[in-house]
């Protein structure tokens, strides 16, 4: 358990990973726009074969559509999406996705070299 006013994000991992890594940062809600993909992942390789950003504009609406709980602020690992719901959010984003072969979540993106703010270590 994480210290009061610390939060905990986990990155989802294969099934035969050693572990899942986690980091432990100091959440103030309001302050972060996380950027978030339409992400797919082949079901027999479980790669990632598919990212498709969604448009800032877009994200609150996909996150309503993914039925992702509006009240968790901690909520910044990839949400499943079951197969229509993704047809959704791919439509929302004018995006042609295969479902056949792709099975899909809605992801924070990683943050680029420029918007990583260094985390104090939890003491």
């Amino acid at each position: 358990m994480p210290p009061a006013g610390m939060s905990v994000n986990s990155i989802r991992k294969p099934a035969n990973s050693l572990g899942t890594p986690s980091q432990v940062a100091k959440w103030t809600p309001g302050t972060m726009n996380i950027a978030y993909s339409l992400v797919g992942y082949d079901r027999i390789t479980g790669f990632a074969t598919v990212i498709l950003p969604v448009p800032d504009a877009l994200i609150p609406r996909a996150k309503d559509i993914a039925d992702m709980p509006a009240d968790d602020l901690d909520m910044i690992g990839d949400w499943p999406l079951p197969d229509p719901t993704a047809r959704a959010i791919a439509d929302l984003i004018h995006a042609r996705i295969d479902l056949d072969r792709t099975e899909f979540c809605l992801e924070p993106d990683p943050p680029t070299p420029d918007s990583v703010i260094p985390i104090q270590a939890a003491e």
